[in-house]
């Protein structure tokens, strides 16, 4: 188990390399403001000849621990592709929860010396455990929704 969630996955997509990075390129809205009017973008993020870097696109939803998708391609066989896929939490999201448990962190050492405040402490302390609590399972369940996009993207089937 790591300090922080991340998953990774393997898939065999019955497409040639360009085919694969056509669908990938053509669901990703770029970096650059390139708006396609009527086009449906799952992702945001950047798209090269054999790797790529994918956020989820959320519309009004919450940002947070939504996972990056980096992945990389190769070309198998004649007319297939394998893909390797990384899904870790953001940088953005990392830094935030580092900073908010450090911060609770000290607050709780720091009232933990200070006599009959030893509840700030605990609750300083609770908070923290709470806050990585909700990370992990926040993101894994950004984590199912962002793999059911990628598998849409490029028809994959659901695994059994």
């Amino acid at each position: 188990m790591t300090l922080f969630p991340r998953d990774k996955e393997v898939f065999l997509v019955p497409l040639s390399l360009d085919e694969v990075t056509f669908l990938l390129r053509d669901s990703t809205k770029p970096r650059r403001d390139e708006e396609r009017i009527g086009t449906r973008f799952p992702f945001r993020g950047e798209v090269k000849e054999s790797s790529f870097m994918l956020f989820i696109r959320h519309g009004q939803e919450p940002k947070h621990y939504f996972p990056l998708i980096s992945g990389r391609l190769e070309p198998f066989d004649y007319d297939d592709t394998m893909l390797w896929l990384d899904y870790r939490l953001a940088p953005g999201a990392v830094f935030t929860f580092l900073m908010t448990s450090c911060i609770a962190l000290f607050i709780g050492l720091a009232f933990l010396f200070v006599p009959d405040h030893h509840i700030v402490s605990w609750i300083a302390f609770s908070f923290v455990a709470l806050n990585y609590s909700l990370m992990r399972v926040i993101f894994h369940k950004n984590l199912k929704r962002s793999k059911e996009e990628i598998r849409q993207v490029l028809a994959i089937p659901k695994p059994v």
